[in-house]
């Protein structure tokens, strides 16, 4: 009635050795965070923020410096 619509996915993932190791169960996460119904009714993600404290706390093990930038491409037409 209002044009919406769902799909179902047809790609699957096998091992090397013949083996489903998704189907019917699923990716278990590497971090398990509890989604309290009052946070995210707040507008809080809780995942969000463990996932962002988690990569700082990688950031500051590892720091990177960003390259810096190549010069301009000349884009004027010889003549």
């Amino acid at each position: 009635m209002d044009g919406s619509g769902i799909t179902v996915p047809f790609n699957q993932i096998y091992t090397a050795d013949g083996k489903w190791p998704v189907e019917g169960h699923g990716v278990d996460p590497d971090v398990i965070v509890d989604d309290e119904p009052a946070s995210v009714l707040a507008g809080q993600d809780a995942q969000l923020e463990v996932a962002t404290r988690m990569l700082m706390g990688q950031l500051g093990k590892h720091p990177h410096d960003m390259p810096r930038p190549p010069p301009a491409p000349n884009t004027q037409e010889d003549d």
